[in-house]
């Protein structure tokens, strides 16, 4: 049985997808390819309402998901006092778009605003999306409401699953990073950001080392960067490829 809050999230990583290829699509252009009203579009990605039976079969096919296992999200309840959380496979899923984790980074800057609409304008998604995101943060236990109301995150570091195996999912959220990347490059001042490469000769054999210094120096610039709590204000993705291009004989 399809659940309401599956296909919502499904809804949710879809006009993500969308948006990321096209800036200017907006949640009208996603209604009307669903074959729904804007504003029923809309209470469905911020949890209002469920999809209507009778579209879901048409829905389900417009996303490509008539043949998938859609599996629930899962309830998360993080170990108290945790500092470092590992998500599987079915954990990441949900949330692996890279919007969601840029929504957990924004709870860092000193600046922050508890309003959809303020993550909104940072991140330049639509505040229906930020909601529905809040939402899937929230049920997967690394948002929560505060006494006051604000959303407050939870005080945890996430890493994900096997970094051995290549799923799917993880794929396509490192194909979202390259997009971001790609799209910095051809409309950011380089002062903003910093794009680099290497052609070298190498040998094969000292790859599992060289993975080692790779997540290594991930850390500590992450920990160069975010020394200075007070003065926290931008988000950065930071993505790195280290990829053989001679033809792989034998193979």
């Amino acid at each position: 049985m399809v659940l309401a809050e599956e296909i919502r999230s499904h809804l949710n990583l879809e006009f993500q997808k969308k948006l990321q290829r096209n800036p200017r699509y907006s949640l009208r252009s996603f209604a009307r390819d669903l074959g729904l009203e804007p504003s029923s579009v809309s209470q469905i990605l911020r949890g209002k309402r469920s999809v209507p039976k009778k579209r879901l079969p048409a829905i389900l096919s417009k996303l490509g998901l008539e043949d998938l296992d859609i599996k629930p999200i899962p309830n998360l309840s993080p170990p108290s006092k945790a500092r470092f959380r590992r998500m599987n496979s079915a954990e990441f899923e949900p949330v692996s778009h890279w919007s969601f984790f840029a929504i957990l980074e924004l709870f860092e800057l000193a600046n922050f605003k508890s309003s959809p609409e303020w993550m909104a304008d940072q991140l330049g998604i639509p505040t229906s999306l930020v909601e529905a995101s809040l939402l899937t943060l929230q049920k997967a236990g690394l948002v929560h409401k505060n006494d006051k109301g604000d959303w407050a995150r939870e005080p945890m570091y996430l890493t994900v699953g096997d970094l051995k195996v290549s799923t799917r999912t993880l794929r396509e959220h490192q194909m979202q990073i390259l997009e971001k990347s790609k799209w910095a490059l051809e409309n950011l001042e380089y002062e903003t950001r910093e794009h680099s490469s290497l052609v070298f000769a190498g040998a094969s054999s000292q790859l599992p080392e060289a993975k080692k210094i790779i997540r290594k120096f991930k850390k500590q610039l992450g920990l160069l960067l975010q020394q200075k709590k007070s003065e926290l204000n931008e988000i950065y993705l930071l993505q790195v490829a280290l990829v053989p291009v001679t033809k792989r004989r034998g193979k």
